[in-house]
């Protein structure tokens, strides 16, 4: 959770380590209330093609000039 950002960096690697996908989120994220107060959600749908397989992400967050960065990974099953 970030709050809001000044942009939000996606980029999607395969497991041989080339880039498969790469997206910049700007502007207002989705205002959420969960009953727990408001909290933000930046949202993005990958609209191509997305062979089976285990990718990497790396998501950057930029917030008053101060850089965050989350990694992790994802399967593609079909």
């Amino acid at each position: 959770e970030t709050g809001i950002a000044d942009s939000v960096e996606i980029i999607i690697y395969t497991v041989s380590g080339r880039a498969a996908h790469k997206h910049t989120i700007t502007g207002t994220p989705e205002a959420l209330d969960d009953g727990n107060g408001l909290s933000y959600a930046y949202e993005y749908a990958w609209r191509e093609h997305i062979p089976s397989g285990v990718y990497y992400y790396v998501v950057k967050v930029e917030k008053a000039g101060r850089i965050l960065k989350k990694a992790g990974k994802f399967a593609v099953v079909r």
